[in-house]
This record gives structure tokens, C-alpha cells and sequence, in this order.
């Protein structure tokens, strides 16, 4: 049996046929068009991000910021043209905020098939956003007259003795206080935490902050801030801080041959210092084999960088130092046991003995005992674990400005 498709149906087979063509020209021109526009956009959105940071970076270096970010797009195939820059961001959780650079990238693309349906043109905008941060001089750890670094130690802190620690001003007031890197945390009442303040100890300051937990009476703390425990840590020292470079490790220091009571800086390969010194001439000294005081000392103006051992202080020696001020920084350094140096510092001055400047020892555990002198400390003590032991007060006066203040690296980071 023959079958005939009548003309009316012939008709409607072809509009079907042209509506189906017209179809996938249509699918054609998106699937072509959108994956170019998703294309350029994302190449776009690189170079954004990279010119960003070129002015980010720029920017601290104290160069032409804006002329970084329109050469590198540019490089990319986006003229100034398509370009705007903001310096501080208008938009955004960065606006009005001066270390950030915003970065707006606009383009307009012509379409291949997309015409068909009517469209002849995509446009699209990118945005980046870029901090620099410039390096600066700040004090250690915000100031916190003493700070144990260790990130996991059980009594990383610890009060051990049966004196008093007095952190204060010039005026006797409470002032700065401790910081408790450790994340150490055990049941309440454990005394295996973070901070331990035991025996007949007490302490008078303006705060203690612990990012564990903390074992202490109460009633033998004089806090006008308070103690709080569980707050954020710090990253290590040396991701934080571009950590003194005062080595003077090349000539020799000696005993002065006229006098031999007299020292004079350079590198020291035995035990530091000489049998009868009593006074040390101004500079650095650099030692190989640890410091051991054991006599009446004097020194203006030094700084003891101890590549290797440790320190000693005898208690019944008279111990009078101040630390020296490093070119470019703020303050005093006195004792640094750079990393990886991890021998014991003591101090265990007499009650006429007075220490200046700050005592840095990140790897190191600090072992303190008081002076009863109320002029004893004016220093920021940093090492990995520390405990104030003894029966004599500790009185520690933080002052800013004659305590080492480090600098903090300049830092570039893609923000958005």
C-alpha cells in the first residue's frame, strides 16, 4: 500500500526542520560565544589579580604603584583603558582601607554566532584586591613584658618560688603583663597547664592571656586586667619577625693588656667572661661557649649574642648591664640566643644587680630568679618556657623604648 504525504504536511516538515536548524545554531552560538566569554573572563580575572599584586608590591617598595599595575595588564592584553585602580578600595569589606589596592578590569567582547539571537556584544567586570602591607618597628609580642613561646609545653609559665613578680611601670603601677603561647589545656584543677602559678608565689600585673589553660589561687593574683585563657596563639617568631642580625663573630675580643679588669667586644670561644674582668667596654659580643657570671660585672652599651651554650648568673654577684641600641631599631637588645639555641638562661641577680634591655631567647628555657632590688629588671623577657623561681621579688619595668623592637617584614597578599 502506497502512502502520500499531502503538501500541508510537506510545509509543516520543513518549518520543523528550519525551526531545529535554527536551534542548534542557536545551542552552537551560546555553546562558542559563552565558553569564549568564560574564557576571556577568567583570563582576565589572572591578570586582575596579577596586577594587583605588582601595585601591592610596588607600593611597599615606595615605587610607582599605579604605573606596576597598568604595565603588567597590559602585558596581558588589557590596556589603561580597561583598567581602574583604587587606592583605598571605594567597594567592598576593604574600603576606605589605605593598605589595600583595588583593582577593576572592564571589557567589552564581540560575539561570533550570538548575533543570530540578537546579541552582538558581551561585557563583563573582574575585580581583585591586593594588600601591602609596608615594613615597620613594633614591639615584641604587643608589648607583653613576658612571653613563653612554646606552642604544646605543659607549665610553660611557671611560678615556682615564693616571691612576688611585680610587672609595673616607672610609677609602680600595674603595667603589660604575660602571654602563654602553649595550647596545653587538661581538666579543671589539673595543674599540668599551659600557665602553673604554685607555691607561695604572687604576682602583680596588668594581665595574663593563655591560649590553654591555666592553674593558679586567685587569691595571689593582682591582675587590673584580668587572666584569660583559650585566646588565638601567635605564629612562630620567625614568621613574625625579621629577628636581629648583629653577628660580630670575625675579629677576637680580648682582655685590654694594660688593664685586665677590662674586656673588649669580638668573638669569645671559652667560657665568657675572662677570670677579673669586672667592666665590659661597649659592643658586641659574640660567644661560642655560653656566658657564666660568677663575679661583680659592669657593662654599658653591650649586647651578648650566645651562638652556642647558655647563660649563668650568680646571685651573689653584683650585676649591672644595659643593652645596646641596634642601628635601624628602637630600644635595647641585651641577651640573644638566636634560634636554633636552646641551652638555659639564669638569671639570679643580688639585690644591687639591674638588667636593661631585652632578653631574647626563643628556643631557650628561661629560669628567673628575684633580685629584691626594685631597679632589677627594666626587660622584655622572650623564651620558650619560663619559670620564676627563688624566694626574693621579681620586679620587672617594662618601658617600650628601651626594650629591642624588631621589624616586621613587609608582606603582599591577594585579599579578593
Amino acid at each position: 500500500m502506497k502512502h502520500f504525504f499531502s503538501q500541508k504536511q510537506r510545509g509543516q516538515a520543513l518549518v520543523l526542520i528550519t525551526l531545529t536548524i535554527i536551534g542548534t545554531l542557536g545551542l552552537a552560538a551560546l555553546a562558542l560565544d559563552g565558553g569564549n566569554a568564560f574564557s576571556r573572563r577568567r583570563h582576565a580575572q589572572g591578570s586582575a589579580d596579577q596586577a594587583a599584586l605588582a601595585a601591592a608590591l610596588a607600593r611597599v617598595k615606595g615605587f610607582d604603584w599605579q604605573g606596576a599595575a597598568y604595565e603588567r595588564a597590559n602585558d596581558n592584553g588589557f590596556p589603561s583603558t580597561m583598567v581602574t585602580l583604587h587606592n583605598p578600595p571605594i567597594s567592598g569589606p576593604y574600603a576606605g582601607n589605605n593598605e589595600y589596592i583595588q583593582v577593576f578590569i572592564d571589557e567589552t567582547i564581540e560575539t561570533w554566532f550570538a548575533p543570530i539571537l540578537g546579541v552582538e556584544t558581551v561585557d563583563y567586570r573582574v575585580e581583585s584586591v591586593a594588600r601591602g602591607r609596608p615594613s615597620y618597628i613594633t614591639p615584641f609580642y604587643d608589648g607583653n613584658a613576658m612571653v613563653a613561646l612554646n606552642p604544646s609545653a605543659c607549665k610553660a609559665f611557671e611560678f615556682s618560688g615564693s616571691g612576688t613578680t611585680y610587672l609595673v611601670d616607672e610609677n609602680g603601677i600595674p603595667f603589660s603583663g604575660i602571654f602563654v603561647n602553649s595550647n596545653c589545656a587538661n581538666a579543671i584543677g589539673n595543674p599540668q597547664q599551659a600557665f602553673y602559678q604554685g607555691g607561695n608565689s604572687e604576682v602583680t600585673a596588668e594581665h595574663i592571656r593563655v591560649v590553654g589553660g591555666a592553674y593558679f589561687d586567685i587569691l595571689d593574683l593582682n591582675l587590673t586586667d584580668g587572666l584569660a585563657t583559650g585566646v588565638p596563639p601567635y605564629d612562630d617568631i620567625q614568621s613574625l619577625y625579621e629577628l636581629p642580625d648583629i653577628n660580630n663573630c670575625g675579629s677576637a675580643g680580648y682582655v685590654d693588656p694594660v688593664d685586665n679588669t677590662i674586656a673588649w667586644p669580638g668573638r669569645y670561644d671559652s667560657s665568657f667572661p675572662p677570670n677579673g674582668v669586672e667592666t665590659l667596654m661597649p659592643g658586641i659580643y659574640c660567644l661560642t661557649d655560653g656566658m657564666d657570671i660568677q663575679q661583680d660585672i659592669t657593662g654599658t652599651d653591650v649586647v651578648f649574642q650566645i651562638v652556642s651554650g647558655g647563660v649563668t648568673m650568680n646571685g651573689n654577684a653584683d650585676i649591672s648591664l644595659t643593652g645596646r641600641q641596634i642601628a635601624g631599631h628602637v630600644g635595647r637588645l641585651l641577651i640573644y640566643l638566636a634560634p636554633p639555641n636552646g641551652d638555659t638562661v639564669r638569671i639570679n641577680g643580688s639585690s644591687d644587680s639591674s638588667f636593661t634591655g631585652t632578653v631574647l631567647a626563643p628556643k631557650a628555657h628561661c629560669q628567673l630568679n628575684g633580685t629584691g632590688n626594685g631597679d632589677g629588671f627594666n626587660s622584655q623577657i622572650i623564651c620558650d618556657t619560663i619559670d620564676v623561681t627563688g624566694t626574693a621579688d621579681l620586679e620587672l619595668t617594662y618601658d617600650a623604648s628601651e626594650n629591642y623592637q624588631p621589624l616586621v617584614p613587609a608582606t603582599v597578599e591577594l585579599t579578593q
